[in-house]
């Protein structure tokens, strides 16, 4: 199935330049369920406080989750539609 749309993925993507630098995975705040071992990797599952996320998050991306609905390409915005309508 995969993860469902995010209406303002192409908006972050837009800044993630300007980013980089400054958050990504060593900002973030996680915390860690689960870790196995494995031959050829190290599988990390972690569960993420989205209240937490949002009440930490910079400015411009609370404003783009704001404005989602007007940044919704026409795909993202029958997607959107179609999940209020199950």
């Amino acid at each position: 199935k995969g993860n469902e749309v995010n209406p303002i993925r192409k908006r972050i993507l837009s800044s993630a330049r300007q980013r980089q630098a400054i958050e990504g995975l060593n900002t973030i705040k996680y915390k860690v369920e689960s870790v196995k071992l494995q031959q050829l990797y190290v599988w990390i599952t972690v569960s993420l406080n989205e209240t937490e996320i949002l009440h930490n998050a910079p400015p411009y991306i609370l404003q783009a989750i704001m404005e989602a609905p007007k940044n919704m390409t026409e795909s993202e915005e029958e997607y959107a539609t179609s999940k209020v309508n199950q």
